[in-house]
């Protein structure tokens, strides 16, 4: 086995306009969003308006302080970004009765909460019981819908770290995206060449899937002997024109199946939920297929492919919407890896913080590679969204499109997922 290094040509794509409320910056070399706070987006005008919310967490003196200093910084930190924000009810338990179990009392103090109707409500979960998390959310989210955040009090309560403003900011963060609010986004008609994708009013719904086969569900409080002999579908589809406001499902299925038994249920869905805001059908579907590996390629175009099908034929849209289909592979044998200019003494090394010592570096955020390493029966490529950290080499993203009906070509198709790698609010990059 030859153990040297296959040359190969790659290239990085250009930096992409991450358009904030109150500015446009452009993606860095590391292909992470660095800005702490850029204001709230919304298709409306006026500016964001919480009426009230609550904060609950258990009622001896630490976990009451910590609850009303968080409180306090979460409420400061809305009023600097143009929330109108009134201060937080907090609710206190009393964890001194020994008449209840501890899950009892949460329980009788969620109930409470939901019958207020209030807009968003923070938890202050006691040593990161992950447990107890997760039966708060079974309760808020499954039973009841209401909008939650949960923060722990390991992190808030240490000194030496100060996390109570930098914790409190990203809670704000992931509430207004809750809510409804854009964090920031991503003006797409300007990256491409192709006239559906450039048109501002392009009419494409963004479909992502994947399935979870994790079993650890078994330890939640409010697991049932079902939730982990299943696994579990997850479903997106996008109803606005920069593809930040979404449709979620969830669906069930027989346990290590990978195909979506449900697809054309979801589709279906999806479809009439995309009318039902726009009044129209979407004229174009992109779909991001994850973790379907080369031996269920075939099954996955045979069966779900077919399933999408029946559901625009079920609903009989004219003219029928073109569909581009990508399937996802996160987990691959490919390394990429970019000689060092520097090490060569060539010329300068983009890698921040090189000696030039190394020879090779883990490839800059961005970098696409779809030639001689691509498997040549596949329309494919190699996508690294952002860098390694230190010391890492970057696993690079395996895309293949098995359906285009749109006609995107390749370099369209490739900025198109590098941007969408960009719009997940929770992880900056």
């Amino acid at each position: 086995m030859d153990k040297s290094p296959r040359a190969t040509i790659g290239r990085v794509l250009s930096p992409i306009t991450i358009r904030f409320a109150n500015k446009d910056v452009q993606t860095p070399a590391s292909g992470v969003i660095t800005e702490r706070f850029g204001g709230f987006l919304s298709e409306k005008s006026q500016e964001p308006i919480i009426r009230k919310w609550a904060l609950l967490c258990e009622g001896d003196f630490k976990q009451s302080k910590i609850g009303q200093q968080f409180a306090q910084t979460l409420c400061r930190l809305g009023n600097e970004q143009h929330v109108t924000m009134p201060e937080a009810q907090i609710i206190s338990i009393d964890t001194r009765q020994r008449s209840q179990s501890k899950i009892q009392l949460w329980q009788s103090a969620v109930n409470h909460i939901l019958d207020r109707q209030f807009d968003f409500v923070v938890f202050l979960i006691p040593r990161g019981d992950a447990s107890l998390y997760s039966y708060v959310k079974h309760l808020c989210i499954v039973q009841s819908a209401v909008i939650t955040q949960c923060v722990t009090d390991i992190t808030l309560s240490n000194p030496r770290k100060n996390m109570m403003v930098p914790v409190a900011g990203n809670c704000l963060k992931q509430i207004m995206a809750k809510i409804g609010y854009g964090l920031w986004r991503i003006p797409v008609q300007n990256l491409f060449q192709h006239p559906t994708l450039r048109s501002p009013n392009h009419n494409i719904m963004m479909i992502g899937i994947d399935v979870c086969h994790d079993s650890r569900s078994k330890f939640n409080y409010s697991a049932t002997q079902n939730d982990y002999q299943s696994s579990t579908v997850g479903f997106v589809a996008s109803y606005n024109s920069d593809f930040t406001a979404y449709h979620s499902f969830v669906a069930f299925q027989k346990k290590r199946t990978e195909r979506v038994k449900l697809a054309q249920e979801l589709m279906r869905k999806s479809l009439e939920l995309y009318k039902a805001k726009n009044n129209v059908y979407p004229s174009n579907i992109i779909i991001y297929r994850d973790g379907v590996g080369d031996s269920q390629l075939e099954t996955f175009v045979r069966g779900e492919l077919r399933d999408f099908d029946a559901a625009i034929g079920e609903l009989k849209i004219s003219p029928k919407p073109k569909m581009t289909v990508i399937t996802v592979e996160k987990r691959n044998n490919v390394r990429l890896f970019e000689e060092c200019p520097k090490f060569k003494r060539t010329g300068k090394c983009s890698n921040q913080g090189c000696n030039g010592k190394e020879q090779y570096h883990s490839p800059q955020s961005g970098t696409v590679v779809d030639t001689s390493v691509c498997n040549p029966l596949y329309s494919e490529f190699y996508l690294v969204p952002s860098i390694a950290p230190r010391g890492a080499s970057a696993r690079p993203t395996r895309f293949i499109c098995v359906r285009d009906d749109i006609n995107i070509n390749s370099d369209d198709l490739q900025t198109l997922t590098n941007a969408m790698c960009y719009l997940y609010f929770n992880w900056p990059g």
